[in-house]
């Protein structure tokens, strides 16, 4: 199935997000998705990244079941949807810093500077 984002609309701390989607036929669907600001910036995620995020959401749902995404068309995003996002982020974490400790390593001051290298005695 693909999904067009329509835009949002905004009414105190939720936003949201609707979408169309068109299967292979090319029966269309609306799919709305609202989501807590407040759980947007708790889960570090930015006000402008909600379309992409719930476009995450459409498009793992759309490769399960078709029960799966039926629950969508009317959709209120909740702590848990965040679990794939934050495993993500933390796994990238720990290959960041994995990769990072492998190349630091000790390089020479440059000809200008005025550090000075000793051996140890």
């Amino acid at each position: 199935m693909q999904f067009t984002y329509q835009g949002f609309t905004h009414q105190g701390d939720i936003r949201y997000f609707r979408f169309c989607g068109r299967d292979e036929a090319g029966d269309a669907s609306t799919f709305c998705l609202a989501i807590r600001c407040r759980l947007l910036a708790e889960n570090q995620v930015p006000l402008q990244a909600g379309p992409q995020f719930c476009l995450q959401l459409l498009s793992t749902a759309s490769t399960a079941a078709p029960v799966d995404l039926d629950r969508f068309h009317r959709y209120s995003v909740v702590s848990e949807d965040f679990q794939p996002l934050l495993l993500e982020r933390a796994r990238t974490s720990a290959l960041k810093s994995l990769k990072g400790q492998a190349n630091r390593s000790f390089r020479k001051p440059s000809q200008g500077s005025q550090m000075v290298l000793r051996n140890k005695v």
